[in-house]
């Protein structure tokens, strides 16, 4: 498991002054807070990629309007929009509560599944479940070694839980890189 999780994503500016409203990444909660260091992802050119939250005002829901210590140009905070903050998972383990719940129930939940292609049948068995900033990634054991397929709803054909088996849509050469 990853030490790192996406906790939420910078939607749009508010106003000029530097803030951003901060939307709480699918399945969480909203999680930044004051005095919080966070990792932007993906890096932006000539904007820092590591910034600490100063303020969390009007938290509602899953959203919340964040301002960050550090001062930014407008192009700066511009550039910023659309990136997904990262945290160190320590950092929100109190939040999420004991080590089973801040861990996906996905991590283990599929590993042992198996992955079929409409098309090609039987490709493998999930080995691991990787958090990216945008996505989740299944590891697949195949026959030709360990294959990432993206785990997005526009692939996933149909699941069968009895049989822990999920049927995709693969695009084709996908499983060639």
């Amino acid at each position: 498991m990853s030490p790192w999780l996406d906790i939420a994503t910078l939607e749009k500016m508010k106003h000029a002054d530097g803030r951003f409203v901060a939307v709480a990444a699918t399945g969480l909660p909203f999680l930044l807070k004051a005095g919080m260091a966070v990792h932007l992802v993906p890096p932006q050119l000539d904007v820092p990629r590591a910034l600490t939250v100063a303020s969390v005002e009007g938290a509602r829901g899953a959203s919340a309007v964040i301002g960050f210590a550090e001062s930014l140009k407008s192009d700066q905070a511009q550039a910023l929009v659309g990136c997904h903050c990262v945290v160190a998972r320590a950092a929100v383990a109190d939040a999420l509560g004991d080590d089973r719940v801040a861990q996906s129930a996905l991590h283990d939940g599929f590993r042992g599944w198996t992955i079929c292609d409409e098309r090609s049948g039987r490709i493998g068995q999930v080995v691991d479940l990787v958090e990216h900033p945008t996505q989740l990634t299944l590891t697949v054991d195949t026959t030709s070694g360990h294959k990432l397929v993206p785990l997005v709803d526009d692939l996933i054909v149909a699941v069968d839980e009895d049989a822990r088996t999920i049927v995709m849509s693969l695009p084709a050469g996908l499983l060639e890189v």
